[in-house]
């Protein structure tokens, strides 16, 4: 990769972000850092043209941004956490041909999505002309080889849990697939299934799989991708539906489907075969609800989602706001707010060898309730512990 054949700008106004996307990138790429829309807006004014924007999808005016010169719109990545409206995400990437990478960033996750994306957006090399060779009618066309779905969802299994990656199995079933089938015909539905089965594959990366297809239902493993991701796809998959059309004999054919995703903690020994089944009895969920697309996360990807206080029983993909209790104090509900602090720091200042056990229990007891802080909250004070781990101790 040459320096001078790509540049990119990275529109982010967290400190923490850009230094993190920096410190990957740099090596590698010209890379611009942006901060606000000025500064944004003097980027992509820039010659040679920015091939690449990584913008947060926090970004002030983002979607009139992205509907706006298209034409001439460098290459989109959002920048997304695991707090970001899963829903709102799959319309941005679905509407404007956006990619997107979550925190905490991983420079092989980044790596791979900028190359994808440059690829995309740039220059298509010239295909040769075909050259006048005697057309081959004797020979048959080599014939394809499905791969083993168990095989390969058992794979991608262990290459996650070897490398602590995040795994996630996404389950998909077409919504009345009898009525269609009694209204049009088996040939119509199977022909319109193929059809929709082909244009769902280009919508995959290239390390995803498709490990089970079966009349009206089908699961993709997605290796690499946490809850936040899977959810996105998941969303992705059925605003496309709603719009797609697949015309055979004449019938114009819609297809709603369910949805239900499962994914591994890698310190687990689940197997492969358990995970689909879990995937499968969360999709079944969200068939049975009322909704005309619903995704649905097992029990095990809630908790592995950061929204782990979400119901179970969520089936649109939002989560309601947790009711929380506010946590109890040592001294009673009438200590003065002052005073519980000093208690806390009294004994984060204690020296570790004697009160290891007691900061242990304070500092899980702050990282607890920090989770109830937003995500602009959390990004500020994450940045203020960088500035604060950089000083001297005194």
């Amino acid at each position: 990769m040459r320096r001078d054949n790509l540049n990119l700008i990275i529109a982010d106004s967290s400190r923490l972000g850009t230094r993190m996307l920096e410190k990957i990138l740099a090596p590698l790429v010209d890379v611009t850092l942006c901060r606000d829309p000025a500064q944004l807006e003097t980027a992509l004014a820039s010659e040679p043209a920015p091939r690449l924007c990584l913008i947060s999808h926090q970004w002030p005016g983002l979607e009139t941004w992205l509907a706006s010169d298209q034409q001439h719109r460098p290459g989109v990545v959002l920048l997304a956490s695991p707090d970001s409206d899963a829903k709102r995400l799959a319309h941005l990437c679905e509407d404007h041909d956006a990619g997107i990478l979550y925190r905490p960033y991983e420079p092989a996750q980044v790596m791979r999505e900028v190359l994808h994306r440059t690829a995309l957006n740039g220059p298509q090399p010239a295909r040769p002309a075909p050259a006048d060779t005697p057309r081959q009618t004797t020979d048959p066309a080599p014939e394809k080889h499905e791969p083993d779905g168990a095989a390969l969802l058992a794979r991608d299994r262990a290459f996650c849990k070897r490398h602590g990656l995040p795994h996630s199995v996404v389950a998909i079933r077409i919504q009345d697939h009898g009525g269609l089938v009694r209204e049009l015909g088996s040939d119509v539905v199977t022909n319109a299934e193929e059809s929709m089965f082909e244009a769902l594959q280009q919508r995959l990366r290239q390390e995803d799989g498709i490990v089970l297809r079966e009349p009206g239902r089908m699961a993709l493993t997605l290796p690499g991708t946490p809850p936040l991701g899977a959810r996105v796809l998941a969303h992705r998959l059925c605003a496309w539906l709603q719009k797609a059309e697949f015309e055979i004999n004449d019938f114009h054919i819609h297809f709603t489907i369910a949805v239900g995703i499962h994914c591994l903690d890698s310190e687990s020994a689940e197997s492969a075969e358990s995970a689909l089944e879990e995937a499968q009895s969360a999709c079944l969920v969200a068939h049975a609800n009322h909704r005309s697309s619903a995704v649905h996360l097992s029990d095990l990807a809630s908790e592995l989602a950061i929204h782990h206080h979400a119901q179970p029983d969520e089936t649109d993909g939002e989560e309601d706001t947790p009711e929380t209790e506010p946590p109890e104090s040592p001294a009673g509900p009438a200590t003065d707010p002052e005073t519980l602090w000093q208690n806390v720091e009294n004994v984060l200042q204690e020296s570790r060898s004697d009160g290891d056990s007691a900061r242990e229990a304070v500092m899980k007891k702050l990282t607890g309730v920090l989770r109830h802080l937003d995500e602009n909250e959390r990004m500020a004070l994450v940045d203020e512990l960088l500035l604060a781990s950089a000083l001297p101790e005194s």
